[in-house]
């Protein structure tokens, strides 16, 4: 099966998750490569050259990629109203909401779930029923919604939601979301634990605006009486600075990537996507969930779903099926899967569809939500409104480096993690970021799109980590192409995307980061060792790039994972290995292994390996394979070498490790 990123680039799939073909490759330590020849690598203890300003001689043609003209890519924006007002205006140098807002409702949804404490759940709405405001049957103060409105101020334009945690066990959820006239509706939100839970997220028509200084909370609390939660236990708790937070953001919102307004008493337990092929919607409601199925840190109190149904413009009604999920690790944890039939198979352009769900509560309650669903049938790669903060973009955009690489590559941020001031709400303090970049080129008459996944940093206004250019793309590239494990896969794999890391350890931002924080842009790569095979204790080395490949990541993985091929001295070692249970005839991956786990008659194995630290080579079966089929897995496994630990369903393989081969394929070598 052939997996393009270009197809596979939002959520993963909500009700099975899709593993990727990661064939990773190459990390490369050393200076800057000769055009024409394979890389010169340079000692641990010799330094970078000064980037060239002659272009290297290329062994393949880029073409330019844009939002506009994306070529082998497909990329959307965010779904916008078209009559929708434009309600947040310019304030002095920020943003706020338009003075003459007519509130029709408020919902307030807050959660907080931790470790060794009581679930905390609560859903209040003021509705406004004539000229008066009522919640739960009371008259609300129009003063009270007028001093809310008015504290919707200071905002700042953002592409992803941004958060701050300063401690653990500690998880709070606030949703609010505000409902104008002609339908429109604001989201406010934090995932924040630090009073008074900034940074805000305000989401107005397909845009993210972001709050610093908390000023919204304070009027919200006035309206809504709210049972917040306790921890119990805590872990490295942190007090702010006075005008100053430090903040990450990362990914979009599951109301933007794919969109629905409403539900706010389902709020972060409703997921879906859209299956255009099918014309279907198919979506999962996450009921409630234990960490480590044990009772303690519930999640979520739907217990049961009874009914979802679709509303389309046309007036017609979809009846969406419903199936319990059950976990057989985590028997707990309940969620179910839904699909709504809506349209015809190849639906195309976009959607709007009034949404209902009834479900049932741990307290005995039935609830009924309601909301609407949009979004594009073909989403692609959801590119925000603004692609950077407008303080880093400006900087940016006066950047040499970046303006070469803006003439042929869409960008999309991936995290950030910044220093801000609370008061001017300016990120270019300090601001670390790992970003993506899309491309595209032209190589011995194959067209190939390309991801380069790398690092940048901020301070004081000024850029001092960029850690690719124009060049060292272009001479990564070259050497990429060159190497026979890239011929190998991209035969095997027509449709294959190239997937490029590049990144430079000697140069950050200086930011305090609370613990928890994710901070991006900060690289440390081990390789465990093996008698005989070149290895480094940690890459790259100082002064010196890393430089890695693979092929046909999902964009959001590019977070978590590390590059799974490495090139040391001239000599590529496999960092980490994990193929899932896929059909043994799937060449564009078993074609890689050696030639003992080629095996076309019997169910499939996953092979996995982690060659960071350990090293170990697992392979493993699923629990209903039959007995004499493992046999033959065991007799197989027998001849391999390296230390063997068998296990019921698995055997790793102790101090193993692939290498490449110089045709480019696998072999096990055993590291004792």
């Amino acid at each position: 099966m052939s997996i393009r990123i270009s197809q596979h680039v939002g959520k993963q799939h909500l009700l099975y998750k899709i593993t990727l073909y990661s064939i990773l490759i190459i990390v490369i330590f050393g200076c800057q490569a000769t055009p024409t020849t394979v890389p010169t690598i340079l000692s641990p203890t010799e330094t970078m050259t000064p980037v060239p300003t002659v272009t290297p001689t290329l062994i393949y043609q880029p073409e330019p990629i844009s939002f506009e003209n994306p070529r082998e890519w497909h990329f959307t924006k965010p779904y916008v109203f078209e009559e929708w007002p434009k309600l947040i205006v310019p304030d002095g140098d920020t943003l706020k909401l338009v003075d003459n807002f007519e509130v029709e409702s408020i919902e307030l949804s807050y959660q907080w779930f931790g470790r060794l404490s009581q679930t905390a759940f609560n859903y209040q709405q003021i509705q406004k029923i004539g000229d008066t405001y009522k919640l739960a049957g009371k008259v609300v103060l129009e003063e009270k919604i007028v001093n809310l409105m008015s504290s919707i101020k200071n905002l700042h334009p953002v592409p992803q939601m941004v958060s701050l945690k300063t401690h653990y066990d500690d998880y709070p959820i606030w949703a609010i979301e505000i409902e104008g006239e002609n339908g429109t509706k604001i989201l406010l939100t934090s995932r924040s634990n630090a009073l008074p839970y900034l940074p805000w997220n305000f989401i107005y028509n397909g845009q993210i605006y972001a709050q610093y200084d908390g000023s919204v909370f304070a009027p919200l609390v006035d309206l809504f009486e709210v049972e917040e939660g306790h921890p119990i236990t805590t872990s490295f708790p942190s007090s702010l600075e006075k005008d100053k937070v430090f903040v990450n953001g990362n990914r979009l919102p599951s109301e933007l990537n794919d969109g629905f307004l409403g539900l706010l008493t389902m709020h972060k337990a409703f997921d879906y996507e859209a299956n255009a092929s099918a014309g279907e919607i198919n979506g999962v409601v996450y009921g409630r969930s234990s960490i480590g199925g044990f009772g303690n840190m519930i999640i979520g109190s739907i217990i049961e779903l009874e009914e979802i149904t679709l509303e389309k413009g046309d007036g017609g009604r979809v009846n969406c099926p419903v199936e319990r999920l059950e976990d057989e690790y985590y028997p707990s944890n309940v969620q179910w899967s839904f699909i709504c039939s809506a349209e015809e198979p190849n639906a195309d352009g976009s959607y709007l569809y009034s949404v209902k769900v009834s479900f049932r509560t741990d307290k005995g309650e039935r609830v009924t939500s309601e909301g609407v669903l949009f979004g594009d049938w073909n989403r692609g790669i959801l590119i925000p409104q603004v692609a950077f903060p407008p303080e880093i973009q400006k900087i940016l955009d006066g950047y040499e480096p970046y303006i070469q690489l803006r003439k042929n590559h869409e960008v999309l941020l991936l995290s950030f993690d910044t220093e801000v001031d609370t008061v001017k709400g300016r990120l270019d303090e300090a601001f670390n970021a790992d970003i993506l970049l899309f491309g595209q080129l032209a190589w011995d008459g194959m067209t190939i799109p390309y991801t380069i996944n790398t690092s940048m940093g901020i301070k004081n206004g000024n850029i001092v980590r960029w850690d690719v250019d124009s060049y060292e793309l272009q001479t990564l590239l070259t050497d990429v192409l060159r190497q026979p494990i890239t011929r190998n896969i991209l035969n095997h794999e027509q449709e294959a995307v190239l997937n490029l890391y590049h990144y430079k350890s000697s140069k950050g931002t200086n930011i305090e980061y609370f613990p928890g924080s994710t901070l991006p842009g900060k690289h440390s790569t081990r390789v465990a060792p093996c008698e005989g095979v070149p290895w480094r204790e940690e890459l790259p080395d100082e002064n010196t790039p890393l430089r890695g490949f693979d092929f046909n990541r999902n964009w959001e993985e590019f977070l978590i994972h590390i590059p799974q091929f490495v090139l040391l001295d001239g000599s590529i070692r496999v960092l980490e290995f994990n193929d899932g249970f896929i059909d043994n005839s799937d060449s564009f991956l078993r074609f890689l292994l050696p030639s003992e786990f080629h095996m076309d008659d019997e169910p499939p194995l996953k092979i996995s390996g982690k060659f960071d630290f350990g090293p170990y080579i697992r392979i493993s079966w699923s629990y209903d394979t039959a007995q004499e089929d493992k046999d033959v897995y065991l007799a197989m496994i027998e001849q391999l070498p390296g230390i063997k630990e068998f296990e019921d369903g698995s055997v790793t393989i102790e101090n193993a490790i692939f290498v490449v081969n110089d045709e480019g394929t696998f072999n096990i070598v055993d590291c004792r």
